[in-house]
């Protein structure tokens, strides 16, 4: 009975060393899958209300994972427009045209039909992208983290 106990407690050394060495890759795995649903989700389906208009892909292409420690990965961006197209809000003025003598602050810029407007505020809806994509591929990320607990250790195999 005491072999039984040692070799169980070597066994489950090992398997939480594998683990540990095999989780950091295997978040960084899911990290890319979902990062990857994300740059689809910017331009990917929709109608023009939950689609982003994409200008130059820098949003798209800025999408990524980065591991946060040993035992975290991190998903998104540093584009600083890109909150503001996950969450929505409104953008106020902050500057003055110049040639303006009222002293008003206003935004100014063209919309895909060729107008310019100038307004004081702008209210952007919002178009999530990030959480929708961890949302669809959390069977994938799941998946993922599930194989590194999984071999013959973790499920009444034989042991190394």
């Amino acid at each position: 009975m005491a072999d039984f106990g040692k070799d169980l407690a070597r066994k489950l050394d090992l398997a939480s060393r594998r683990a540990n060495a095999e989780l950091p890759r295997a978040l960084m795995r899911a990290g890319l899958v979902v990062a990857g649903q994300a740059q689809r989700n910017v331009t990917g389906g929709g109608s023009s209300t939950t689609m982003l208009n994409v200008r130059t892909g820098r949003l798209r292409s800025s999408i990524g994972a980065v591991m946060v420690g040993r035992h975290a990965v991190k998903v998104g961006t540093n584009v600083v427009y890109a909150r503001i197209h996950e969450e929505g809000g409104m953008i106020h003025a902050t500057k003055t045209i110049p040639g303006t003598k009222t002293g008003r602050k206003w935004l100014r810029f063209r919309t895909a039909d060729g107008q310019w407007h100038t307004v004081d505020r702008v209210r952007i809806p919002a178009r999530p992208y990030l959480g929708p994509a961890l949302e669809k591929m959390r069977p994938r990320v799941v998946a993922i983290i599930r194989q590194v607990y999984s071999g013959p250790l973790f499920v009444g195999g034989r042991g190394a």
